[in-house]
């Protein structure tokens, strides 16, 4: 939304990474056209270098095969419209740190929307989060709702004894690092030889920074960034159909998200400033059908 991604964007351009919505059209061949008429979970095309297709915040959006997920009769489009970015993104991270052989992590911001979906995924996987927060009622809704062990509020004095005591003991090979600027050398002091932080945010609109670059070599470890379009977007047709087909049984349990609030594409300003005074509380869903000026709708998506 503050256009720091590092791609050309022609203005206007209507943003919006993932929606929800009916396919009204479709090109060429038989799968394309399985899609006609059905609700979906969708992302904005995929495009490498510049951006020239608009996002989801729009009536009508324009998407590819690989970037759509057909949603079930018992899943609303309002569920739909969250199916998409972080549950993917947070399934794809958790799988590769289990593919390096992980069996305890560092991760940060762990009361986002995608951090809770994370610690419920290590469940599953059999893998400890070690998990830093800014605010103790955060610390306090993970240790009591989702049984987290190790919590870590970092606005606390001394925080670093205990993060080191709990790394010193779990030995994390892995950190899922969000928020970039310091955090992210911070981090890779509390990990070992062969460790590795894969960088999939920039919450504190920093560059990643403070990276002990001697240590980081002596210690042999590596910074892998996640960015879920790069991950798709290799993917055969079949390998992508596999990749939701493991995601969709988790995404009414583990893989939720919490709706906050909703808002008509005329209130995007609103929306945005909402957004940004409750960043954890939940997030914010754009709806067609709340904008006066639109004949209610369900955004549907072109594919």
């Amino acid at each position: 939304m503050k256009g720091m991604y590092n791609v050309k964007l022609p203005y206007p351009y209507t943003p919006g990474w993932e929606g929800a919505g009916t396919v009204v059209e479709v090109g060429g061949g038989q799968t394309a056209q399985w899609f006609l008429n059905k609700r979906v979970a969708f992302m904005k095309a995929h495009e490498i270098g510049s951006y020239k297709i608009g996002g989801s915040f729009a009536e009508y959006a324009i998407t590819n095969i690989k970037q759509v997920m057909p949603l079930s009769d018992d899943t609303s489009l309002e569920e739909g419209a969250a199916y998409f970015v972080n549950p993917l993104t947070a399934l794809g991270m958790v799988k590769r740190a289990k593919e390096l052989g992980a069996t305890a992590i560092i991760l940060t911001a762990g009361a986002s929307q995608i951090g809770r979906m994370i610690i419920r995924l290590c469940e599953k996987y059999g893998i400890t989060p070690i998990i830093t927060v800014r605010r103790e009622v955060q610390a306090e809704m993970l240790r009591k709702d989702f049984g987290c062990k190790y919590v870590v509020n970092t606005s606390l004095n001394g925080y670093e004894k205990t993060l080191g005591k709990a790394c010193q003991k779990l030995r994390p090979s892995v950190c899922l690092e969000c928020i970039a600027g310091d955090v992210t050398g911070d981090m890779l002091k509390y990990m070992g030889f062969g460790s590795r932080l894969i960088l999939y945010g920039l919450l504190s609109e920093k560059p990643a920074s403070n990276i002990d670059v001697i240590g980081l070599i002596g210690k042999s470890q590596y910074i892998e960034p996640f960015l879920l379009t790069n991950v798709l977007g290799p993917m055969t047709l079949l390998e992508y159909i596999q990749y939701v087909l493991e995601a969709e049984p988790l995404l009414k349990e583990i893989l939720t998200t919490t709706v906050n609030a909703r808002f008509g594409l005329h209130q995007i300003t609103e929306a945005i400033e909402f957004y940004k005074a409750n960043q954890t509380a939940g997030k914010i869903l754009l709806q067609p059908a709340l904008t006066p000026a639109l004949h209610p709708a369900t955004a549907p998506a072109k594919l």
